[in-house]
């Protein structure tokens, strides 16, 4: 007796889920209860908008449910194939060792990250920590390039037509890897000013990933239904998410801090990577949060400041200084997340072209939301007490 190939990719997809998101929703609990009784806590200030001492070592809960459902997963696949439960094989070529430089990669990041929101780091270890990481999972492509054991955007399809080939120049290919990783990592980071933001849009963008894999499946050679691999760490990272948003939800008892940020980040990247490059897919859905790291950078280096320095000049500081509640302003970037996260994966949508116009328009829609939060002054700004009376 052998299961079905489809019924054994489902039954290691849903039970790394249910373990990825049992994980998350006991551990994170844990450790708030931890952090609290150590002191391990973010006071309010200035900068933030949040108005009681809270921990932000909720991102380990999310890595450590990431990290043991994925091995569970890959253990339940041996264990199919060992027993004789499924004949056949569950990676193609160097699928497994993707996943492992994942998991590698993401030590340093989660390490130092985590470290940094106990006591707060200089920027150099950190940044290091960013580009060691990506590094990881990126460099041994370039150096065994006929093997492709590592991940790397060698080809990009050009919505004027054609292919553009990175990886007849591999320097150049490393490089911009890199800063796609490092940089979206960076973004989602950013993005994570209010409760349940970043995550949220984490969580959506894994699922729309998902569902673009189900829906363009594999070539008839190999007779897949799904790219099992991206599958995996898709329905692994939205559970792991899903288990901690409860508790980070307004008003939050627990943030993600870095060790969260800067994972999901380094996941999300890879993930538009794995198992063939999706980076128009992931810039319709994390579009604001793009446009918000993009805004935020310029508007910082115009005034003369440090542009990796935090302050209250992204979109949702300013929406909230508008009179809007984290609620609400959550929500709404909730809306475009999955609007344009639709958009992305439709298959009338697949062509370069309409999925480089839907980014055109995606810029058009929130260049007005960006002006008119810059520009609007509210004549009764509410105080952060307010807000959390508003929403409660």
């Amino acid at each position: 007796m052998s299961v079905d190939k489809s019924w054994a990719d489902t039954i290691i997809l849903c039970v790394s889920g249910i373990v990825a998101f049992g994980v998350s929703i006991w551990l994170t609990p844990l450790l708030r209860n931890w952090a609290v009784a150590r002191g391990w806590v973010v006071p309010p200030s200035p900068r933030r908008v949040h108005t009681n001492p809270t921990p932000r070592i909720g991102g380990l809960a999310i890595y450590l449910s990431f990290v043991f459902a994925t091995l569970a997963g890959i253990t339940i696949s041996f264990l199919l194939i060992a027993t004789g439960l499924f004949k056949g094989q569950f990676w193609l070529g160097d699928d497994l060792w993707r996943i492992i430089l994942l998991l590698l990669g993401s030590v340093p990041i989660a390490l130092i990250s985590a470290i940094d929101d106990i006591r707060e780091l200089s920027p150099l270890p950190r940044l290091l920590s960013h580009f060691l990481g990506a590094a990881i999972i990126v460099v041994p492509q370039v150096i065994y390039p006929t093997g492709r054991p590592g991940v790397l955007i060698d080809i990009i399809n050009s919505p004027f037509g054609g292919i553009i080939r990175l990886g007849d120049i591999p320097l150049l290919a490393l490089i911009i890897t890199l800063v796609w990783i490092v940089g979206m990592m960076n973004t989602i980071n950013w993005i994570d000013g209010l409760d349940g933001l970043s995550g949220g849009i984490v969580l959506i963008a894994a699922i729309m990933l998902f569902l673009e894999n189900l829906l363009g499946g594999r070539t008839a050679e190999h007779g897949y239904q799904w790219q099992f691999t991206s599958a995996l760490i898709a329905v692994v990272l939205a559970a792991s998410v899903a288990g901690f948003l409860p508790f980070n939800w307004h008003p939050a008892s627990i943030f993600m801090g870095d060790s969260g940020a800067m994972f999901l980040g380094f996941a999300l990247g890879v993930l538009s990577i794995i198992d063939g490059a999706k980076l128009a897919t992931v810039l319709l859905v994390v579009g604001l949060p793009v446009m918000d790291a993009i805004w935020v950078v310029l508007y910082r280096l115009y005034n003369r400041r440090n542009a990796g320095k935090a302050d209250k000049s992204h979109i949702h500081h300013r929406l909230l200084e508008m009179g809007y509640s984290q609620r609400q302003i959550v929500l709404f970037f909730y809306a475009l997340t999955i609007i344009f996260g639709l958009v992305g994966i439709m298959p009338i949508t697949q062509e370069p072209w309409i999925k480089f116009l839907a980014l055109v328009v995606l810029v058009i829609l929130l260049l007005p939301i960006i002006l008119y939060s810059v520009y609007y002054r509210p004549r009764n700004r509410k105080s952060n007490h307010q807000e959390q009376k508003q929403d409660l």
